[in-house]
């Protein structure tokens, strides 16, 4: 029987525990337990913090969300409106990492264009909360309510992924969330191809 380098025991660890989450297909685990490229490049958390990840296939390739610390220093981020974003909102953060496989070989850092007020987009490089994938789609998610702009109640973004880069397709904007209800979005910049 052949001998487990402990690499490739970790990574087997985080799949098994991943696998056993659940539905959700995410769990808390140490940064430094992360497989080393994505250890390397998640630099928004400390080593021995544990973070939420989420592995799932995504446009033949693999797509990891990895929960980010408060302290995101080196990571662009979304300042959220405290009056439409719940304390865990405020809080918890993920970036998105593409790569060939589930040991993360290859693996790139997303970074998502946000519209600005000025017209000039802002690169981030975290998601609120209750963002998601849609890996038949090439497609990430976002809702949130953006300080920025608190005359908004609610936007939401959908980026398209090619080739490990995220492009901007849909920006809706709504200044009407009642509760319960899906807010009411008006479409400000549809680039999608269909």
């Amino acid at each position: 029987m052949p001998i487990l380098r402990p690499t490739v025991l970790a990574i087997i660890a985080l799949l098994i525990a991943v696998t056993a989450a659940g539905a959700s297909g995410s769990d808390f685990i140490a940064r430094a337990k992360l497989p080393p490229p994505l250890a390397r490049l998640h630099t928004c958390a400390q080593p021995s913090e544990r973070v939420a990840v989420s592995i799932q296939p995504f446009a033949g390739a693999t797509l990891f969300a990895i929960g980010c610390g408060r302290a995101t220093a080196g990571f662009g981020r979304i300042a959220l409106n405290p009056e439409h974003a719940s304390a865990l909102e405020l809080g918890m953060r993920f970036a998105y990492y593409l790569a060939r496989n589930v040991r993360g070989d290859g693996a790139t850092r997303l970074r998502f264009p946000i519209p600005g007020p000025d017209s000039r987009d802002t690169l981030v490089d975290t998601l609120p909360i209750g963002s998601w994938a849609k890996g038949e789609a090439h497609e990430i998610w976002a809702r949130f309510a953006p300080a920025a702009s608190p005359q908004f109640c609610a936007v939401e973004g959908v980026w398209g992924v090619v080739h490990d880069k995220a492009n901007l397709l849909i920006w809706r904007e709504a200044t009407t969330c009642r509760s319960g209800a899906y807010p009411d979005f008006e479409i400000k910049i549809d680039r999608s191809p269909h």
